[in-house]
């Protein structure tokens, strides 16, 4: 099953990336592999993680506090956010909408 990024989520990812390769050299390029890869273990077993909200399912990237937000799809997974996890309760209410 091959994901797909909602086009804010894709604007999230981006502007993740520009962040931490400011903070320090190649930082942004081991968060962008980091989610890369947690998009490919989403991609094998889209049931592992748990919902957050309705169809929202959430899983975790590993070194840094970021969880992805997706739904699952008859054909594809749909990344709905890169949410940052320290962002307002109310956020995971907002993407609820982006499927």
């Amino acid at each position: 099953m091959n994901a797909i990024f909602h086009p804010e989520a894709d604007t999230e990812f981006q502007e993740a990336i520009e962040y931490y390769q400011a903070e320090s050299a190649g930082l942004g390029v081991r968060f962008y592999r980091e989610v890369m890869a947690t998009v490919a273990r989403v991609e094998g077993h889209p049931k592992a993680w748990p919902r957050l909200r309705g169809l929202v399912r959430k899983c975790v990237v590993p070194g840094f506090p970021f969880k992805l937000l997706y739904t699952i799809e008859p054909e594809r997974l749909h990344v709905v956010a890169v949410m940052h996890g320290k962002r307002q309760p109310d956020y995971s209410d907002n993407v609820s909408g982006r499927t």
